[in-house]
């Protein structure tokens, strides 16, 4: 399928908050109740078709929770255009470490652009007694400047709903002409614009007046 433009996106949060269910929940709309603790760095992939007809690919790095593979997950840190911190809410320690996951990725990032966060409060089905109450999850996630939404991997409760609203926060923050860290342009799209700048007697891939300086050839 073609798509439009391509968004990087990486998900951070303490081991078994349930980061790799909902990635396969929405990418593959599978639970497995026994998964896998990931090793490193997993990738996954999928699209989005907003409501503009606009269709967004996804790369989504699901990464390991486990403090000894720190050092390799900062590397994926760069060049994202958005993140999403999982944390257990019948786990208060893995509500804790929301802040260490949110200062990891300010200070790894590679580019000062916006960057849209979404914090998921996880497993809303557990029979666990809750220890994380929605009021201060989201007193925290307004205080950051980030969305927040609860889900159930398990139930298959807001997971899609919830990674399609980052989607369209990503889309509707960029800047449409010069879209910024962690955010392609399609070849496809690339080329329509070409198209139409060379009606108007310039050959590149910038609309409007953004052009940067010597990027244009006059045809």
């Amino acid at each position: 399928m073609s798509y439009d433009y391509l968004f990087k996106f990486i998900i951070v949060g303490d081991t078994g908050v349930g980061k790799t269910c909902f990635v396969d929940r929405f990418v593959n709309n599978e639970f497995n109740p026994a998964q896998m603790e990931t090793i490193g760095v997993d990738f996954r992939s999928n699209m989005v078709t907003l409501d503009d007809n606009t269709v967004i690919k996804s790369h989504i790095w699901d990464t390991a929770g486990q403090e000894k593979f720190a050092s390799i997950i900062r590397s994926y840190y760069s060049g994202i255009a958005g993140a999403i911190i999982v944390f257990d809410v019948g786990n208060p320690e893995s509500w804790e470490h929301v802040e260490f996951w949110r200062k990891e990725i300010m200070r790894n990032r590679s580019s000062k652009d916006p960057l849209v966060t979404l914090l998921i409060g996880n497993k809303i089905d557990s029979r666990k007694k809750r220890m994380v109450s929605r009021s201060d999850a989201e007193a925290y996630a307004l205080q950051h400047n980030m969305l927040y939404a609860e889900s159930s991997c398990k139930l298959n409760q807001n997971v899609t709903e919830s990674f399609e609203w980052l989607v369209m926060e990503t889309y509707e923050r960029m800047d449409r002409e010069n879209p910024g860290c962690g955010i392609k342009r399609s070849v496809a799209y690339q080329e329509s614009i070409k198209l139409i700048n060379q009606s108007k007697g310039r050959d590149c891939y910038y609309l409007g007046d953004k052009c940067p300086r010597n990027c244009c050839i006059i045809v």
